[in-house]
This record gives C-alpha cells, sequence and structure tokens, in this order.
C-alpha cells in the first residue's frame, strides 16, 4: 500500500526537527533514511529549472573516518536484497531491480536502477561484467531534469522500490538507458505543456514495456521534496541509508553499507552563457538549437513538443514563417504575442525571452515590413530585453 502523502507532508516538519526518518515497519523492511539539507533554494517560480541527482556513496559506520571495507559491503548488500526478496515475492525465482524512483502524487515519473540481479534455484547473481562491487551498482545520475519549477512540481517524492520480472534481464546500465528515455513518457507531469508526437509515443511505448513491471514493492517510505523555499515544508536533500542484517556471529563488518543520496537541484539556465541573471554574448544564430523539452538525455526539439491540438496557432505560423511568408489570417501583434505565451509555457522566465528573439532573429526577413512589426515584437519587449543583455539589435525588422 501506498503511504499517504497528505501524512507525510504533515509530519515532515517534525522528522525534520529529529533529523532522521524512523521506519515504522515492525520487521525492519523499510529501508530508513535521514534528512541532510531542507534548505531549498529561494528563486522565484519558473525562474529557474529542478534537476533530481542521486550519488552512491560506500560508508563505515562504527569508523566514518576509515575506509570502507568492501567486501563487507558486498555481502551487507547481498543479504539486504536478499531479505527484501523474500518479504516480498517469496524468495521467488526471478530477475530484479532496485530502483530509486521520482514519483508527483501516485504517478512515478522517472526511475533508475541502482542494482540488478537475478535470484533462479537459490543462486544469487549480480547482472554484471565486473565482479567488484563498485562495478555492479549505479554510482550517480540524474533522474530528470530541464522543467521550469513552479508551484505544481516544486514538491514531488523519492522512493526505493523492488521490483520483478520473469521475462526481461537487464543490466543496471541498460536499465537506465531504456529508462531514460522511457522518462519522456511521463514527464508531462513536470511540464504540461509537452504533447509528443504519436511516433515518439510509440517508441517510447516499447521501451516502457521492456522496464516496467506489475510486481512492484516499495522498500523505503516516500518522501516529500522541494526546489524552492515557497512555504512548504520538506528537505532538498536526504541519504538512504542500505545496510545488510548482520551474519550469525554479529559481526561488525556489517556496519559497513551504501548510502544513497538525492538532491532536489536548481539550474539557472539551459544556456552556459547565463551567468549573474544575465545573459554574456549572447548568439542568436545559434540559440534555437539549444531549446530543448523534456530531460537533457532524452530531449526534443521545440518545436516537436507542439503536438496538442492548442498549439495549431503557433504550428501554423511558424510554418508559414519557415517559407518566407508571413500568415495571411493574422497580424504582427497576434504572431508574436503566440509565439512569446507559448515558450512561456515551456522554458523559465530567463530562457523564453532569449529564444524568442532567437525565432525574431531567424524570421526577421519574413516580419520585416509588416504593419507595426517592430513596435509589437522587438519594441514591445525592449525592456527585458535589456534587463537579460539579449543582443535584441541582431533582428533585423525596421520601423
Amino acid at each position: 500500500m501506498k503511504k499517504n502523502r497528505f501524512l507525510n507532508a504533515c509530519f515532515l516538519s517534525m522528522l525534520c526537527s529529529l533529523g532522521t526518518a524512523q521506519s515504522v515497519s515492525a520487521d525492519a523492511l523499510v529501508i530508513p533514511y535521514k534528512i541532510v539539507s531542507d534548505t531549498p533554494t529561494s528563486a522565484g517560480l519558473r525562474e529557474v529549472y529542478g534537476r533530481v541527482a542521486y550519488s552512491v556513496d560506500f560508508a563505515n559506520d562504527s569508523s566514518p573516518n576509515a575506509a570502507p571495507h568492501l567486501p563487507s559491503i558486498d555481502d551487507s548488500l547481498e543479504a539486504l536484497l536478499r531479505r527484501q526478496v523474500a518479504k516480498a515475492f517469496g524468495s521467488e525465482d526471478g530477475n530484479y531491480v532496485l530502483t530509486l524512483s521520482l514519483l508527483s502524487g501516485s504517478e512515478e515519473i522517472a526511475k533508475k536502477a541502482l542494482v540488478s540481479f537475478s535470484w533462479q534455484r537459490n543462486n544469487f547473481l549480480f547482472f554484471t561484467t565486473n565482479s567488484s562491487i563498485t562495478g555492479r551498482l549505479s554510482r550517480s545520475g540524474v533522474l530528470t531534469d530541464n522543467f521550469p519549477v513552479d508551484i505544481s512540481n516544486n514538491l514531488l517524492n523519492v522512493q526505493l522500490r523492488l521490483q520483478r520480472s520473469n521475462s526481461t534481464a537487464l543490466d543496471t546500465n541498460t536499465f537506465n538507458e531504456f529508462s531514460e528515455q522511457s522518462s519522456l513518457m511521463s514527464y508531462e507531469s513536470l511540464q504540461p505543456a509537452l504533447e509528443l508526437l504519436p511516433n515518439v509515443k510509440t517508441a517510447i511505448g516499447v521501451l516502457s514495456k521492456v522496464i516496467d513491471s506489475e510486481e512492484t514493492e516499495d522498500v523505503s517510505n516516500d518522501v516529500a521534496m522541494r526546489f524552492l523555499d515557497r512555504g512548504t515544508e520538506a528537505p532538498s536533500i536526504i541519504s538512504f541509508s542500505l545496510r545488510g542484517p548482520r551474519n550469525r556471529s554479529g559481526s561488525e563488518t556489517y556496519k559497513n553499507g551504501i548510502n544513497v543520496t538525492v538532491s532536489f537541484e536548481t539550474e539557472a539556465s539551459l544556456f552556459e552563457d547565463f551567468v549573474d541573471g544575465k545573459f554574456t554574448d549572447a548568439d542568436l544564430a545559434t540559440a534555437l538549437q539549444f531549446s530543448v523539452v523534456g530531460a537533457a538525455r532524452a530531449s526534443v526539439p521545440f518545436e516537436d513538443s507542439l503536438n496538442a491540438k492548442r498549439y495549431d496557432t503557433i504550428r501554423s505560423y511558424l510554418a508559414a514563417l519557415e517559407r518566407g511568408s508571413f500568415p495571411s489570417d493574422a497580424t504582427s501583434h497576434s504572431v508574436c504575442r503566440e509565439m512569446w505565451r507559448t515558450l512561456l509555457s515551456f522554458f523559465s522566465e530567463n530562457d523564453a525571452p532569449l529564444i524568442y528573439a532567437a525565432y525574431l532573429r531567424q524570421f526577421d526577413f519574413s516580419l520585416d515590413g509588416v504593419e507595426d512589426a517592430k513596435r509589437q515584437c522587438v519594441d514591445r519587449y525592449a525592456q527585458i530585453f535589456k534587463r537579460l543583455d539579449i543582443p535584441y539589435e541582431q533582428i533585423q525588422i525596421a520601423d
């Protein structure tokens, strides 16, 4: 059963004061976590992009300053996974993946495999060509990124899950490559403006079937986390503690284990030349190639995400301008207003003006000479261009 997210949010301020969220499971099945930081970014809504990153580190609980003992970490991880499988699936044969999942409400937006393994005829096998513990794990990665943070996606949940498949066996790296592409299907939860083309949905759907499983068990609480300081109490960095049970002799080596740290981070812009609230040496001629939608490693060009019916108008405007003509049923005001409004739906309040200016630069030959085009398309936004140091003088539209 899913934990009630309302209760999770209500009790989160108390957990923050305690510093560590304790498992409430009587049999200690739930993997515990601790809050590392509850200080989120203070930027305004839609000023920055969200990024959810994770890292896996080895730890020595009994001697934190000493180097962890890798063989005992290996034993501890295997013991933990054996126990989780036994509790969740009754030690049944199958292929398993321990995932770190990102959720919006009850919908899983993205997931990455931390480790994949198999249980066959009482044999426990990791899927890897590397025999060391360092080669079996996904040591770091990004669950998702590149979405403007607003009130609808500022608060998301993370959770460790164990999923089982009788047929598909994927190593950790392959699973994560598939998962990166598959996550684009659910990216609409973070970026409602996105609407994938049908052929893109079909291809992604195939990948989703490979990595998804109906047999999934939660092995940690789902933890509410936040990007921006908008009044809701929730951490921005947490760390899950994966420790196997002690062996029969009570060996201290089981105090060696794995910490999975999850960070809710923000990025100022899709463009590297955005520094201290302004663009430096922005080139309008090349800006559009960075105008992509979706997580970085599964992104699509902006125009490829305009599939919804509500974008019929802007698609027709862009098609006409691409042909070198001005839309016959439009005015300069309606064309530029629609372009500006649409870009603000997809990009941050800082990036959208640069991308808008880049479109004007690309289509200035189609807009030049159109009645009132300079005033409605350029002068109307001049103060914003100046504030961001966008080189709008490159746009060749006459008075």
